[in-house]
């Protein structure tokens, strides 16, 4: 069964965020940097609903956080490559493919990363037609709930394909990642971790949206451009903060998956 344990999986990645923070702040800065200024870019030039004009505009930034997150996920889940020292040959080759695995996970990040906004921004404009003369309202909301209920299986066995890029920037194969994850059950232990890690910076990022717009008065009827742009540089810095910390609490679980460690606990 490719499940493993949720709690150790979270414990894992806000400790691993905690410890290396310092680290996290000096790599992290350049991409939120550059993430910071393509939305402030897509904001001023009121390409919000231009997808393909939006996706441009943030591949830059794309590019430097998946290269910032496959780093800290390898950094989280293979501590001991810090202990293997050049020069050598040994650790020529080894760092070599470090960096090899490294850059197709950054690769698979931003391709995942401009398909998931393709696709969110298909479906925005995609519209629903209810009338069907032929079905009464008991008949319609029937076929809308079975359609709803088939969707959302579908969305969440897709789920675990949103974090290939954690098995590749560790040197699994996917075909070997799919084996291994085979059946529905990862994709819940997956959600569950993805949701309960994300949940507390959501949090954050709505009291400090909340405190932004006392402090500029900014309303519906009376918007206010400054909170506009402090609401895009808090969505900067902690959409990046989302993705290491749910990264690496992912990683941790998929690993354990990857590599056995879950059946062993499960036997003991």
């Amino acid at each position: 069964m490719a499940s493993f344990d949720i709690a150790e999986a979270l414990r894992a990645g806000y400790i691993f965020f905690r410890d290396h923070l310092r680290l996290i702040v000096r790599i992290g800065t350049l991409p939120a940097m550059v993430k910071l200024i393509s939305y402030i870019a897509i904001l001023s030039l009121g390409m919000d609903d231009n997808v393909l004009r939006k996706g441009l505009l943030l591949f830059p930034s794309v590019l430097l956080e998946g290269y910032l997150v496959c780093t800290l996920v390898r950094v989280a889940l293979f501590p001991q490559e810090a202990l293997i020292q050049p020069p050598g040959a040994g650790a020529y080759d080894h760092y070599k493919r470090r960096g090899q695995d490294i850059l197709a996970g950054t690769v698979i990040y931003a391709l995942l990363e401009l398909l998931a906004m393709f696709a969110f921004g298909l479906s925005a404009t995609m519209r629903i037609e209810p009338d069907r003369p032929d079905l009464s309202p008991a008949e319609m909301t029937s076929e809308l709930v079975m359609a709803s209920v088939f969707v959302s299986i579908f969305l969440l066995w897709i789920f675990r394909l949103v974090w290939l890029y954690i098995p590749v920037t560790c040197g699994y194969s996917m075909r070997e990642y799919m084996r291994k994850i085979r059946g529905f059950t990862f994709s819940f232990y997956i959600f569950a971790v993805w949701l309960l890690a994300s949940l507390p910076v959501y949090f954050i990022f709505s009291l400090l949206a909340s405190v932004f717009m006392s402090l500029t008065g900014h309303s519906e009827s009376n918007p206010s451009h400054i909170f506009e742009f402090l609401i895009v540089g808090v969505r900067s810095v902690l959409e990046i903060v989302v993705v290491i910390i749910t990264s690496v609490c992912i990683g941790h679980g998929t690993m354990q998956v990857l590599t056995g460690r879950n059946v062993k606990k499960n036997k003991e």
